[in-house]
């Protein structure tokens, strides 16, 4: 869902087809998930830095938290 004003929302549905549909839609109208795969959402993480990094090190750190915490599900990782 992306925001547009104070009265209007866009929808974007599985296939990339997008619908605005006013607010009180969503308010007057019960709605639930119904994505094809399933409830889990990707999201992204940018780590800003430069190129002497050293990218092992900084990869076994983050598969080392995604192991550590509940927070994910850890099925996707990358770096």
């Amino acid at each position: 869902m992306e925001k547009v004003s104070m009265l209007d929302r866009v929808l974007w549905l599985w296939d990339n087809r997008c619908f605005l549909l006013p607010l009180y839609y969503f308010t007057e109208k019960p709605f639930q998930n119904q994505r094809r795969i399933g409830s889990a959402f990707l999201a992204t993480l940018y780590l800003h830095s430069d190129y002497t990094v050293p990218l092992v090190s900084v990869c076994q750190e983050l598969f080392y938290i995604l192991a550590c915490t509940n927070l994910v599900c850890g099925h996707v990782a990358g770096l």
